[in-house]
Order: C-alpha cells, then structure tokens, then sequence
C-alpha cells in the first residue's frame, strides 16, 4: 500500500530568495582578483598550488584553455614541447614546469 507524504510548501523557497540580487552581491571577488594582480610575486607563488589543471594553467600563461591543448598537442609551430602530467584523461601541469617552459620561450624570443 502507498504511504502519503503530508504536503511542505517550498513557495517560500524561490531562487529570487536564495541568490543576492546584483546590488546585493559583494564585489569582494573582483577586488580580491585585483588585489591579486597587484601583489609581488612571492606572495602569488603561495596563492598558486605545486599542480594546476588545464584551466588554472592557462590561467597562468594567460591564454585560453584551447590554445593550450593545441600548445601540448604540438599544432602550434616553433613553441617547444610543454611537460605534462596525465592521469588517465586529466592533464596536469606543475608550477615550476610551466614557469620553465615560459622563460625557455621568453629567452628563445618566440
């Protein structure tokens, strides 16, 4: 036999009610990037972990997440091979790696 479940109003519960409203939002988020960018190097190399993902890592070498997997597959001529870390489908790249990489490039003049 079915049991019936006594009936819960969740009209009280609308999205309008859960997420702020722009003016509502705090805009801690842009100013702790911005706060992020101003700061000396050493104290970015503390926020940034030893692994990065793909998006992180483009992230860091500021370009897009597609133009770095064309970068690892080798369809971008005259960049060198990028060193990365899989774990089955997942790409991984460590920090000190992908710094190397760059400044092999910057002193290549690419």
């Amino acid at each position: 036999m079915r049991q019936h479940l006594p009936h819960v109003d969740l009209s009280h519960n609308r999205r309008s009610d859960v997420v702020p409203t722009p003016k509502e939002r705090p805009s801690s988020v842009r100013v702790t990037a911005v706060r992020a960018a101003e700061q000396p190097s050493e104290f970015k190399d503390a926020a940034l972990p030893k692994i990065l993902n793909l998006a992180e890592a483009a992230t860091l070498v500021r370009c897009s997440r597609a133009h770095l997997c064309n970068i690892i597959h080798g369809k971008v001529r005259g960049i060198p091979h990028l060193p990365i870390v899989r774990i089955g489908r997942r790409v991984l790249f460590r920090r000190e790696s992908l710094e190397q990489w760059l400044h092999e490039i910057e002193a290549a003049g690419l």
